[in-house]
């Protein structure tokens, strides 16, 4: 049976499809075909099976249903005498990744709709679409999102205040406010750590603030010549 791909990447192997509706959910069952796989320590390609085991993976929605997939996945002997790894589970290329509970594509979607919205929100409008998951969820999917610092910044900046934990615990944030993006977090709101992060960035010529003392404090010692 043919899957089309918007219910199962076109990319994966596949075979013995078969779609169950348990309203208002959709059910889909699947065994992977794939010839071989690599081990990931030594990554020598192995075809040799030693058992099978079934994973349970959360898809996109179809027609605003929610969709989990039943895939039965193999595990292989690794045939490299000097690799410590003996036995490994089935990898795959892209869509699944190894102890994720969804395919890559639904994460893709949670961290979109996290970055918008936040945590309870997003987990508001995943609910309505079809993709039920905790705010904790969507928080710790936007946790994994990889962030490369900038080395030096437009030169013209944003400062301001952030919560941990409302009313307890705070930090600041530094917005690059030509480039519309976040730029560092610190871990609290004192003036000589935000002097030493300017200290470091000699580039910055303007900043915006918040109007706490501590960080007019902060910029006359870290960037006295900024606007």
């Amino acid at each position: 049976m043919v899957i089309p791909s918007f219910i199962i990447p076109s990319e994966l192997q596949l075979s013995k499809a078969v779609l169950v509706n348990q309203d208002p959910s959709l059910l889909i069952a699947a065994v992977s075909v794939q010839k071989r796989s690599a081990c990931p320590c030594c990554g020598k390609q192995s075809k040799s099976v030693h058992g099978f085991y079934d994973r349970s993976l959360a898809d996109l929605p179809v027609s605003g249903r929610e969709t989990k997939v039943i895939l039965r996945v193999r595990k292989f002997f690794c045939k490299n005498r000097k690799c410590s790894r003996k036995v490994f589970t089935e990898r795959f290329v892209d869509q699944i990744k190894p102890y994720k509970r969804c395919f890559s594509r639904s994460a893709d979607l949670v961290r979109s709709v996290g970055t918008e919205l936040g945590g309870n929100k997003g987990a508001a409008l995943c609910k309505v679409i079809g993709y039920p998951v905790s705010s904790s969820t969507v928080l710790r999917t936007l946790k994994g999102i990889g962030v490369t610092a900038r080395a030096l910044t437009s030169g013209t900046i944003g400062v301001d205040d952030w919560a941990y934990k409302k009313g307890r615990n705070y930090g600041t944030i530094i917005v690059d406010l030509i480039n519309k993006e976040v730029i560092d977090l610190l871990p609290d709101r004192e003036a000589d750590t935000l002097a030493d992060w300017l200290k470091g960035h000699p580039e910055v010529h303007t900043v915006s603030r918040d109007r706490a003392s501590a960080y007019a404090l902060g910029i006359r010692k870290g960037a006295p010549d900024a606007i």
